[in-house]
């Protein structure tokens, strides 16, 4: 059986000033939601806050030790440190968000100016410097800006104006990863290459017997359509796809009807990145259709939307995964929701 500990340590500008003692009673946990605008959360209970620590400039960092193995999984500004009496005891409840937080907490003080052939990449990390954010990695980009902007209003958050610039190159909206790095990619489509979790049920199997599935395919769209109208622009951009799949059961000759998912869009990088859309909003509709829930023992290598190969009786597939909960004690499991 293995040997499992949790860590909890409080940072200052990278640096460690203090560590946790979590109480016994009520496990902390650290959960994803990919649909969030965050997608990192921590939640614990604690016997006791050190008289060093501020939570207006402190982090905290916390990890899962497996066997003398340390995982990290991430870094959390803490919003609501809340002190519960007991008698003589007094129990902290801290609860917490990934540092794309201090995005969503930065708001614009003047209206902000965009240039054209402004580089993309560039932009969103000043953005992301301007908020006050340590570590940001993204991908090599020559995409630009097609156009002057001054889209966002004084007061609109840093957050908010990075995931529309990060829409409008067909990237995923922005996360931390559990090294407490800020990262954004293009969005891919999940596939057997790129798995990387394979959970299969059996004797010594870390997959626990109950799962879930599930199936909405009525409402699914098979034909998306987005078009960005912009005076700045030389012509209206327009893209189509169409599920013309055979196999698939939302398909439009499956069906025997045309699903549409329209909408207007107020800005993209170039009619490339618009084709590329809504070919994504396709392969998404395709794929969504079947959701899974299981449990496994605690698996502290889980990131964001990490593809799993699951093998669970009869049942079988390749899932993304859309949330999950590790929580963090001896006894520690993890639940997962997947599509």
């Amino acid at each position: 059986m293995s040997r499992i500990q949790a860590r909890f340590e409080v940072v200052r500008g990278g640096v460690p000033v203090a560590e946790l003692t979590a109480g016994p009673d009520d496990a902390a946990s650290v959960s994803f939601s990919g649909d969030a605008d965050i997608k990192l959360s921590f939640s614990g209970t604690f016997d006791e806050i050190p008289p060093q620590v501020n939570f207006l400039t402190d982090h905290l960092r916390p990890s899962l030790l497996i066997d003398g193995t340390e995982y990290p999984l991430g870094e959390y500004v803490i919003t609501t440190p809340q002190a519960e009496k007991e008698g003589e005891r007094v129990r902290w409840q801290l609860t917490g968000y990934d540092l794309t937080y201090l995005a969503q907490l930065s708001r614009l003080e003047e209206r902000l100016h965009f240039s054209k052939d402004d580089p993309y990449r560039e932009t969103i990390i000043a953005l992301l410097g301007e908020a006050g954010i340590p570590r940001v990695e993204l991908p090599q980009s020559d995409v630009k800006l097609a156009t002057d902007r001054e889209d966002w209003e004084p007061g609109t958050d840093r957050l908010t104006i990075v995931n529309a610039l990060l829409a409008e190159m067909n990237y995923r909206s922005l996360y931390m990863d559990l090294d407490g790095t800020v990262r954004a990619r293009p969005w891919t489509a999940p596939s057997l290459q790129g798995v990387q979790h394979v959970y299969e049920s059996g004797k010594d199997s870390v997959l626990l017997p109950s799962l879930s599935l599930g199936r909405d395919t009525f409402d699914l769209p098979n034909v998306f359509i987005r078009e960005v109208e912009n005076p700045d622009l030389d012509k209206t951009l327009r893209a189509v796809a169409e599920n013309k799949d055979a196999d698939s059961p939302i398909s439009i000759q499956n069906r025997g009807f045309r699903v549409v998912d329209y909408e207007k869009v107020d800005n993209v990088a170039s009619q490339e990145e618009l084709n590329g859309m809504v070919q994504n909003l396709l392969v998404q509709s395709r794929f969504s259709n079947e959701t899974v829930s299981y449990e496994t023992g605690p698996q502290p290598t889980h990131g964001i939307w990490d593809v799993v190969l699951l093998r669970h009786g009869e049942d079988k597939g390749i899932y993304e995964e859309t949330a999950w909960e590790l929580t963090l004690d001896h006894s520690s499991t993890m639940s997962h929701e997947g599509r």
